[in-house]
């Protein structure tokens, strides 16, 4: 995603939407890579390689990239729900402790397999809700206000002609869900990898995650609304 794609506004009406229906089940990654303009852009060589084929697109699980508001028929949260229903083969608790002066933060994921020699690779995120800030850099590009509100769907009619935001460039939108910094260094994952897990002993790796240091995504973090997550990757 990224605020120079006209489109995305329903990538991000797709993820508030997740966010409502499923709550803690669902763990959501905005990646604004689309335009480096954009004041939450990360660097290609700052996240995993996922191979989206443009914005706005959406990976489930990283098993096949999709549409973030549509999924493959008329609703993400289908797609989501079929998700869902398939088995995890390890259990996962995350923590993440702040450094003295909140430039950093220590995460830590404890892995339990369910059974024994299995081998995943861990990937650290941080990611923040509630960002908004002022300046050309924020504001999201629609590509909607072409269309009536009455000619779009409910979820995305607000951004149509006659609706709340509908207009080519929306100013004051709060985005969720965007990750801020990872454990990619250069465009390789810098966490450990863990092997041959056990069944009977959960394994514990830690990461140190740096928060940006661009002042304009910077001044617009708030500490309470900053998480971290560890995805086990197969």
């Amino acid at each position: 995603t990224g605020t120079g794609c006209g489109w995305c506004p329903r990538g991000m009406i797709g993820m508030e939407k997740l966010r409502s229906q499923f709550g803690d089940d669902f763990v959501g990654v905005a990646i604004h890579q689309y335009n480096a303009g954009d004041a939450m852009y990360i660097a290609a060589n700052a996240y995993a390689k996922i191979g989206f084929p443009g914005a706005p697109s959406c990976a489930l699980d990283r098993r096949y990239i999709t549409d973030p508001f549509y999924g493959e028929g008329d609703d993400i949260a289908d797609d989501f729900l079929a998700e869902l229903a398939l088995p995890a083969l390890a259990d996962i608790e995350v923590e993440g402790i702040w450094n003295e002066d909140s430039t950093k933060v220590e995460a830590t994921a404890d892995v339990q397999a369910i059974i024994d020699g299995l081998g995943y690779r861990l990937e650290f995120i941080l990611i923040a809700d509630s960002l908004q800030g002022t300046g050309s850099s924020w504001n999201q590009s629609n590509y909607y206000y072409q269309y009536s509100a009455s000619q779009l769907p409910s979820d995305l009619a607000e951004f149509g002609s006659g609706g709340a935001n509908g207009k080519s460039s929306i100013t004051g939108w709060v985005f969720n869900d965007v990750a801020i910094s990872s454990s990619y260094v250069s465009g390789t994952n810098r966490a450990e990898s863990l092997s041959n897990l056990s069944a009977d002993e959960p394994s514990s790796v830690s990461y140190t995650l740096s928060l940006p240091t661009k002042q304009t995504l910077l001044k617009a973090l708030r500490k309470d609304c900053i998480y971290v997550a560890a995805l086990l990757i197969d």
